[in-house]
């Protein structure tokens, strides 16, 4: 990568919402028994042994892929500004079908996720930041039906030096 990098965004399988509906299912299933025999045997002896009920519920969410913060993460977009463009190296898991998974290589899929934004040559912090976020809205167009984490550039974003950052890979 040339240019200045100034943050990588995680790219999800999908919202968390999504994922946290999905694994307690799974755990209600797994808990629950298959049929209404099971389900009456399994509540009477947790309504006994409540350490079990959590022992189970914890090994049901690791079995489904664990928390979604980090598991779920399918790729990353590696913002940077080459010369006075905004650019998104995309990185995504090495797999042919994106599946929940706790394996996962990392490989680099293109320079470019979405066309680059030029920016200004007097344009204002506010200015930079709001183009910055155009550009992330239209890799997730690219994305169509993932997500993509903008919560620590959100967090940032309006106390960043956009003007200087841009400025410093000229020197």
């Amino acid at each position: 990568m040339l240019g200045v990098y100034f943050i990588d965004l995680p790219v999800y399988r999908l919202p968390r919402e999504e994922y946290d509906a999905a694994i307690d299912e799974h755990v209600r299933q797994r808990i629950q028994g298959l049929d209404d025999a099971d389900t009456t045997l399994t509540q009477s002896f947790l309504a006994r042994n409540p350490h079990v009920e959590a022992q189970w519920r914890h090994a049901a969410r690791v079995e489904f892929g664990g928390e979604w913060k980090y598991n779920e993460i399918i790729g990353f977009i590696e913002m940077h500004f080459l010369g006075r463009q905004i650019r998104g190296e995309y990185w995504q898991v090495s797999s042919k079908r994106i599946t929940r998974t706790r394996r996962k290589l990392f490989k680099h899929q293109t320079w470019n996720l979405a066309n680059e934004l030029k920016i200004p040559e007097r344009a204002t912090n506010a200015a930079i930041y709001d183009l910055v976020k155009g550009y992330v809205a239209a890799c997730s167009r690219a994305l169509k039906g993932r997500y993509i984490d903008t919560s620590r550039l959100e967090q940032i974003g309006s106390y960043v030096d956009w003007v200087s950052l841009v400025a410093s890979q000229a020197h």
